[in-house]
């Protein structure tokens, strides 16, 4: 389970270097429930990697611009990549960077 988890928290992290978005966004994005991105987005923000802006009544939360954080976000996305086996259909982080 902890290896599920910890490839949504990379997910995550690899949207929000593209863009900031609520949790709902995230959601569809990754196509999972908001209640579980919302959850990992609250030990993001404890760990200090993302940080969040209220705008009415919605939180948007960003990536922090630490460099760490950016080069982990850039290997996730080259190793998603690499192991989707590129048949043309890469798996989520590599749709990212190849629409």
């Amino acid at each position: 389970m902890f290896h599920v988890e910890q490839n949504l928290s990379n997910e995550i992290i690899a949207i929000l270097l593209l863009a900031d978005l609520h949790p709902q966004g995230l959601a569809d994005k990754l196509q999972t429930n908001h209640m579980t991105v919302a959850r990992k987005l609250r030990g993001l923000v404890d760990e200090n990697v993302v940080d969040y802006r209220v705008e009415g009544k919605n939180k948007v939360y960003y990536l922090k611009k630490s460099i760490e954080y950016i080069f982990c976000s850039i290997e996730y996305i080259r190793y998603s990549f690499w192991f989707s086996g590129y048949s043309g259909k890469p798996g989520l982080a590599g749709s990212l960077l190849f629409p």
